[in-house]
């Protein structure tokens, strides 16, 4: 992995590097030494061709010019031969106040670094010279394209070659971690200086590496490739993918358990700090971390009293010796591994597969995707596969097989980003397709069945007010398509859509909930519509039934155009009506595309409705921090915060954690949530709220149990957690129920009842119990704390919200209106303006509508489409063949067979016209002048050659209509 950050101290490189190479009494580990010393990189002047030592890195890390003479300092500017310092930024005593430049930590996987250590001489060597190969290739080839010139004037910016770009970099070889366990990585120098070649000149700049930062995913994916592929061309070593990193790889016939040994030493000492203390943690995470503290406090203590030195330096030979007798004790060595690394395994390769898989993972969000996103997926497959084919070769089937089926469309020449006519033609058809629908005959308002409804409300003491009344008349007219736009709190799900399904399910329609995710759709409930679906769930297996739909979709603005432009195709077929009820300003949609926002432009004004009146938030304060946020204006919110003494900031992170949670638990609200945005903010803060609860003695921890469970509905990877009985816990994915109607959806919220080995009893909020086997389903967390977007729909009396500035407007307004009676923000004090800046900024999601290249390939789409139409209606008016000229009348189907036959047809024909032909050489005449009867070949043979001719002979206007139906 390339992990790029500040430059450390220069003494750290040029310490370790001496240590590296002190003479031992050890037998020597490489036969080529060379390959531990450190070494510069790179084509700049100042380094090209030179060794490294400590001097000329000194000079080169403080920005000194290493060609610099002595005897010319003191001269004017003008009479020097060569600058003292490298570039004008560099300047002040030895650099003093320049920057040096960053370090790129190339960390090997942990199971490589374990192969390394236990290899023998002459593979050491030949790993070594490989990595070296590859670095080398890369640096020239990538790294040194992704500099710019820090100084931002055009002069500078435009019209360099990025291909002549040269730089300089130092390499630092370490083999371990700082308990001596294997762990090889490199640091990497990049020197802050680089020569640009420009038209007449060049020019030696200092660096702006934002665009190097942002692309350590694509160097980390290339270089484990190349990697990857090396190990098995060259030393027949055989890798896999992990299940939990798409950038790396292991080493075959290395198991994980034997990786977590060589992890690091707080393992082996994990038990004993347990039972030094009787704390209950919450997650193994929180576990460490405490361990961290102990460690450390437990070393600077035995350093005070001079019984324990620093971290031991130790020669290459000696760090060899170390692992390898730490691999032997836990019975690990090369031997035993290469024999279970040489099971190769061949893995089919589909290339067709491959390319829809990125290709749908790259858009299913965005819409778009760069160049380096994608180059990024396709080298994260082709490692897939590396053990069975070339990379050269993965790469090139997998970009040509995408490119045949989904032809990248370039919407952005600048930063290279593309979109696909597949997103195009559905974000497209999914507004035609609701505009079609508004066209349609509207039914008659029963007016009587109305007034009925709305007086079941007045007895409920719901008295509406003008948005929901206006939003009811709306749907009252029979327009096929209903859209419902509302803020939060409104009372949208209460009055709309409760209204909604009983007008419709009193005319004799079956009505069907639907949103993105479960969760909302178990919500519609609430107004009694029996049978909910999402939408994946709806298009898989839809609604078998014989009376007319109602299709009532919640949360309306988080439906993506692929899913808009089915669900609407499905209405059009099966003359449903469709109630779309959300919030554009709220969470934007899960898929790409950004329909619900652009519908409520382009179908008719009648067709639509706005419910504005909040009724959550019960006091005019709380209603107007919500507001705020909704309205994109943060500081008046912040103001507000302020006065109701909701806002809670701190310096440290740790102290504004403290008082959340103190608050939180001093609050006497019947319900209450703690929100943040990110899962690993949430998963701290469950940590800590549920200490709380255990030390309080609100939960009982003494018989808690630990699980490896995904977080989140991303995580690849299990952390493990600890539970017990009366934990809040929230489901994380779908959990598929042996029983009929126990299924429980992503983002549902139960409480633990009983844990019995691997089994946990869970009573769900809408009450019902399932009981799950943890070993094989694992996507839960704790709920103490969530994320915005599993907050969505919820109200609650009280939420605490912490923020890491990171939230747009459309997710602080989901924040921030989640309560009734009180909301309050907690905040680290230098984060406050970020956040602040963000809530300003709206959730925009890119769309291909406002874009002309798009608009012109859909155009042609619709152009090849009604030509296509035309020619086939056409063909289908011809009349049908009769017995007689069966033989003879071309069709369709008949030439499209004729393009499509296979080997085994073109065989027998072959076979026929043979026969043929060897009855002519032998008789002198044909079949014919015999009058003998053909053979079932020789009819085929003769049919679909007179066909052949017949297309020959049409008109080059009708060819050109065949090939276009691919005829």
């Amino acid at each position: 992995m390339f992990i790029m950050g500040g430059i450390g101290e220069q003494e750290y490189y040029v310490k370790s590097e001496e240590f590296l190479n002190l003479d031992n009494a050890y037998e020597s580990y490489l036969s080529n030494p060379d390959n531990i010393k450190a070494k510069f990189l790179g084509t700049h002047k100042t380094i090209k061709d030179k060794e490294y030592s400590k001097e000329l890195f000194t000079k080169l890390y403080n920005g000194e010019n290493p060609d610099f003479k002595e005897e010319d300092r003191g001269k004017k500017q003008k009479d020097k031969e060569e600058k003292e310092h490298i570039t004008k930024k560099q300047t002040g005593t030895n650099g003093a106040n320049h920057k040096a430049g960053i370090d790129i930590v190339l960390s090997h996987p942990k199971s490589y670094s374990m192969l390394y250590a236990m290899s023998p001489p002459e593979t050491k060597n030949k790993l070594d010279e490989i990595e070296q190969k590859i670095l080398n290739e890369i640096i020239t080839k990538e790294i040194a394209k992704l500099v710019k010139p820090s100084c931002q004037k055009t002069e500078y910016q435009k019209g360099f070659d990025e291909d002549k770009t040269e730089i300089a970099m130092a390499q630092f070889q370490h083999y371990e971690n700082r308990n001596q366990d294997p762990h090889k990585h490199k640091h990497l120098i990049l020197f802050n200086y680089a020569d640009f070649n420009y038209k007449d000149e060049t020019k030696t700049l200092a660096l702006d590496t934002q665009k190097l930062f942002s692309s350590a995913k694509y160097l980390t994916a290339l270089y484990n490739t190349k990697l990857a592929e090396a190990l098995n061309k060259e030393l027949n070593i055989q890798t896999e993918v992990p299940e939990d990193n798409d950038y790396s790889f292991k080493i075959k016939g290395i198991t994980e358990e034997q990786e977590l040994l060589f992890s690091d030493r707080r393992k082996e000492i994990l038990e004993k700090f347990k039972e030094q203390t009787d704390k209950k943690y919450s997650s193994e995470e929180q576990l460490l971390k405490d361990f961290d503290k102990f460690e450390k406090a437990e070393y600077l203590e035995k350093t005070r009293r001079g019984t324990q030195e620093s971290k031991k330096e130790l020669s290459y030979n000696e760090l060899m010796q170390l692992q390898n007798e730490k691999l032997q004790e836990h019975n690990i060595n090369y031997a035993d591994t290469i024999e279970k690394n040489n099971i190769k395994e061949f893995k089919h390769f589909d290339s067709t597969k491959a390319a829809k898989e990125i290709i749908t993972d790259l858009t299913k969000t965005n819409g778009y995707f760069t160049e380096q996103q994608l180059k990024i997926k396709i080298l994260n497959k082709t490692r897939e596969h590396i053990q069975s084919f070339s990379s050269d070769y993965l790469e090139k089937e997998i970009t040509k097989e995408i490119n045949k089926q989904s032809k990248p469309i370039l919407i952005n020449n600048e930063n290279k980003t593309y979109t696909t006519k597949e997103v195009v033609i559905n974000e497209y058809q999914a507004i035609e397709k609701a505009k079609e629908l508004t066209q349609q005959k509207p039914q008659e308002e029963n007016k009587e069945l109305k007034e009925e409804i709305l007086k079941g409300f007045t007895e409920k003491k719901m008295i509406l007010n003008e948005g929901q009344l206006s939003a009811i008349d709306t749907i009252t007219k029979g327009n096929r398509l209903n859209i419902i736009t509302g803020d939060a709190g409104t009372g949208k799900t209460s009055t709309v859509i409760k209204f909604s399904a009983d007008y419709y399910k009193a005319q004799g329609y079956e009505v069907v909930g639907l949103a993105t995710q479960g969760k909302t759709s178990n919500s519609l409930k609430e107004a009694e519509i029996e049978t909910t679906r999402n939408l994946a769930e709806f298009f898989s297996k839809p609604i078998a039934t014989d009376k007319p739909l109602l299709l009532v979709l919640d949360e309306a603005g988080m439906v993506g155009a692929e899913h808009y432009n089915k669900l609407l195709q499905y209405a059009l077929k099966n003359n449903a009506t469709i109630v779309a009820v959300g919030d554009s300003k709220q969470l934007a949609s899960v898929g790409y595309g950004n329909t619900f926002a652009t519908l409520q432009e382009e179908i008719p004004k009648e067709q639509q409705a706005r419910l504005w009146e909040n009724m959550r938030q019960k006091t005019e304060t709380q209603r107007a921090i919500a507001e705020s946020f909704r309205d994109s204006n943060p500081t008046q919110a912040i103001e507000l915060l302020k006065k109701e003494n909701s806002l809670h900031t701190a310096s440290k992170t740790d102290d504004v954690l403290t008082k959340l949670v103190d608050d939180y638990f001093n609050s006497q609200s019947t319900s209450k949530i703690v929100l943040a945005y990110e899962n690993k903010d949430t998963n701290t803060l469950n940590d800590i709220i549920r200490t709380k609860l255990i030390q309080t003695k609100a939960l009982n921890a003494d018989n808690q149990k630990a699980f490896n469970v995904l977080t989140s509905a991303t995580s690849k990877k299990a952390q493990t957690r600890y539970f017990c009985k009366e934990d809040k816990i929230v489901f994380t994915g779908k959990y598929k129920s042996k029983t009929k109607g126990n299924n429980v959806d992503n983002g549902t919220m139960g409480t633990i009842k009983r844990i019995e080995q691997d089994k946990i009893t869970i009573e769900l909020e809408d009450k019902r119990t399932v009981t799950i086997n943890a070993k094989q389903f694992n996507k839960f967390n704790h709920s103490y704390c969530i994320t915005t977007y599993k907050s969505q729909g919820l109200t609650v009396d009280e939420t605490f919200i912490y923020s890491s500035g990171k939230t747009t407007s459309n997710q602080s307004y989901v924040d921030f209106s989640r309560h009734k009676t009180k909301t309050s923000l907690y905040i680290e004090e230098d984060k406050l303006n970020q956040f602040i800046t963000n809530a300003e900024r709206k959730q925009e999601k890119f769309t291909t509508l406002n874009n002309a290249e798009c608009q012109a390939i859909y155009k042609e789409h619709k152009r090849q489409n009604s030509i296509n139409s035309n020619a086939i209606n056409k063909l289908k008016e011809q009349p049908k063949p009769t017995q007689e000229n069966q033989d003879t009348t071309f069709n369709v189907s008949s030439l499209a067979n004729l393009r499509r036959l296979d080997n085994t047809q073109i065989d027998k024909l072959n076979k026929a016209k043979e026969i043929k032909e060897n009855d002519k050489n032998n008789d002198g005449i044909d079949d014919r002048q015999q009058q003998k009867p053909l053979t079932q070949e020789q009819k085929l043979y003769e049919s679909l050659k007179a066909k052949k001719q017949r297309l020959k002979e049409q008109d080059p206007q009708q060819q050109k209509q065949q090939r276009r139906l691919g005829l």
